[in-house]
């Protein structure tokens, strides 16, 4: 039997969260507009949530199960399985409103990637909208401007480090074999989204709040972060600004690319560590010259200039860790 093809397919990593799957799964299954595929990719949990994701009788539910491996290769490996034309992620503590997929499908002119507004809402039910204005940029010199334009948007920070915001292209994903970093746990939805930007000539923004975002104090995203990972993240923003040429886009970029590498150096806990980030760091320095602004003590060794006085003062100060 050859496979049902739906218009989205909705990608879900799971890990250890049962106590909010069901409401994340409720909400897709009771979506107003009903043609798309839920993967449900189980990613070693160890609580009950695969039996939550195998617990529903729904032709559309499709569920794989793999050992941990992090919210990247769960990811990815729904993107190998997903059929729709469209995707979207929903992590698995979220959920959707009702109209969500319906606002998204009934759009005149589908863009290569679709942002769209969501809420933010904290353990003590405040919740906080994130809602871009309603645009089209229609080439691809326009999507690289409306990036800025939503990357320094002092009401929406942020904005575009998400995936769950957006409806991305299947096509373009498959064509371009675009998939998530494997073992980078901190914006790297973001560098997906830079991965995926690159290839689009039609962006759109919609002011709707189709999702609901849970927020709390633990997990991934608040855990300490290795000076590998930051190396890892350095690289993801580098690769991202040789794949764009608009100028506050690039010199954005630049800049991440460099503080990660930076911060990477200063979180190094041995000279091989220390010295492949301060390598990357000096090279994409001197190649993108960013517009960052240093301080204190950091300030008076960059005025040298120099790649070796660098080394010897975070030298120094590995010894003194």
């Amino acid at each position: 039997m050859s496979p049902v093809h739906h218009s989205i397919s909705i990608i879900v990593p799971v890990y250890n969260c049962e106590r909010w799957l069901p409401q994340c799964v409720e909400s897709i299954l009771c979506q107003t507009y009903g043609d798309f595929e839920l993967i449900l990719v189980n990613d070693g949990s160890t609580d009950g949530s695969e039996a939550v994701c195998r617990s529903y009788n729904d032709s559309r539910v499709r569920v794989f199960s793999q050992p941990n491996r992090g919210v990247s290769v769960a990811r990815n490996s729904g993107l190998e399985e997903a059929r729709g034309e469209y995707v979207v992620f929903v992590d698995s503590d979220d959920w959707l409103e009702p109209q969500a997929l319906e606002v998204l499908m009934s759009q005149e002119n589908k863009a290569d990637i679709t942002f769209f507004g969501s809420l933010f809402r904290s353990e003590d039910s405040v919740a906080r909208a994130y809602i871009p204005e309603e645009r089209f940029y229609g080439s691809a010199a326009e999507v690289q401007q409306g990036l800025v334009d939503l990357l320094f948007n002092p009401r929406h920070p942020d904005y575009v480090g998400f995936t769950w915001n957006k409806m991305f292209r299947r096509d373009i994903i498959r064509e371009h074999g675009i998939r998530f970093i494997e073992g980078l746990t901190i914006r790297e939805d973001e560098a997906f989204t830079y991965s995926y930007v690159s290839h689009c000539r039609t962006m759109a923004t919609l002011p709707a709040l189709l999702y609901n975002y849970r927020v709390q104090q633990t997990g991934l995203t608040f855990s300490r972060k290795t000076a590998d990972e930051y190396i890892m993240l350095g690289e993801a923003y580098e690769a991202a600004w040789r794949l764009f040429d608009h100028g506050p886009l690039l010199d954005y970029l630049a800049q991440s690319g460099c503080q990660y590498y930076f911060l990477a150096m200063r979180r190094s806990k041995d000279t091989v560590t220390l010295d492949k980030a301060l390598a990357r760091f000096w090279s994409f320095w001197k190649s993108a010259c960013p517009s960052i602004r240093f301080h204190g003590l950091y300030k008076q060794v960059m005025q040298f200039d120099s790649e070796r006085a660098l080394k010897a003062y975070f030298r120094l100060r590995l010894m003194f860790k």
